[in-house]
């Protein structure tokens, strides 16, 4: 399986995963942290981390991955801004392997930083000022003391931060507020935007799919819609990476009717459960085996991942 297909497996299986009705994950901004994790593990930790990440692909290809799309988003214009905030906190005076601190650096631009989780006020403090700064301070108060402990030695920071303008403009003058079904029984009136372009498209008998163009010419945005009302949860019980890129592969330009609310969401959540669910089990447990990152016991403690998305 490549690394492609394995890690839009892996954020299908997040999504599910997440026990939430609305939920807004970056599986790609968890895969990097994780992926920067998982090169200084080993034995059945590896596996199991290997196993959600990438099953199939190979150290290699996993790697290769993430390093290829990191470079292709590199930089910020005045049309597109990526923002991912990734940090590994390891409690300080743990000796730590040379060769995990090089890995990390070539493979993803990163690095350790040892602190004292004894003092919870002034971790949360220093994390929440470096993932502010890093979102242009669109994302706040990530980390509260709650999230640290005296067993604390391994702390795992996640926020991303995207900011894309359309290739396509919605005529504002087009915007109308109508009713949004959340349930069969309760709707909202929201901002519904209206375009009539050309766009990626396509539909089978389950699911209409329509790509929208960031102006970067990288990025597109597609929806996914059941043609059967409030049928998403049906539709996720079979959805994997497979059919996802299948989908998006047959996406052909044509002329649409679009009608899209306005939306802002923002999330945090504390994901060691969901992973857990997922078969990464021993990460979080004190056998876990990050001997490739020092010879000290180290397990993880949390796994903190908040984003923002305006669109």
């Amino acid at each position: 399986m490549s690394a492609t297909v394995a890690q839009t497996d892996f954020a299908i299986n997040l999504l599910k995963s997440a026990s939430e009705q609305t939920a807004i994950i970056s599986p790609f901004s968890i895969g990097i942290a994780l992926a920067m994790v998982y090169t200084g593990s080993d034995g059945r930790t590896k596996q199991q981390m290997m196993d959600i990440l990438a099953k199939g692909a190979t150290d290699q290809e996993l790697h290769e991955y993430f390093s290829e799309i990191l470079s292709n988003f590199a930089g910020e214009t005045k049309d597109f801004t990526l923002t991912i905030a990734n940090r590994l906190y390891v409690q300080k005076g743990f000796n730590l392997k040379d060769a995990y601190i090089e890995a990390i650096k070539e493979k993803y631009s990163s690095q350790l930083y040892p602190i004292d989780f004894k003092k919870a006020a002034e971790v949360a403090k220093e994390v929440n000022i470096f993932v502010e700064e890093k979102t242009n301070s669109k994302i706040k108060d990530l980390l509260s003391t709650d999230n640290i402990n005296d067993d604390t030695r391994l702390l795992l920071i996640n926020a991303v931060y995207f900011k894309g303008l359309w290739l396509k403009n919605f005529n504002p003058k087009r915007t109308l507020m109508k009713s949004f079904y959340i349930s069969e029984t309760k709707q909202n009136q929201v901002s519904m935007m209206h375009a009539e372009d050309e766009f990626d498209y396509t539909e089978d008998d389950d699911v209409q799919v329509l790509g929208i163009p960031y102006k970067d010419f990288k990025s597109m945005m597609y929806i996914f819609l059941p043609k059967q009302k409030f049928a998403l949860s049906e539709m996720e019980k079979d959805v994997n990476g497979q059919w996802i890129l299948e989908h998006i592969n047959n996406c052909i330009s044509t002329k649409v009717n679009v009608e899209i609310p306005k939306f802002k969401l923002e999330k945090k959540f504390e994901l060691v459960d969901a992973l857990c669910k997922m078969g990464m089990v021993d990460a979080f447990e004190m056998n876990a085996d990050f001997s490739k990152i020092s010879d000290a016991p180290l397990f993880i403690s949390d796994v903190i991942h908040k984003v923002l998305l305006e669109v």
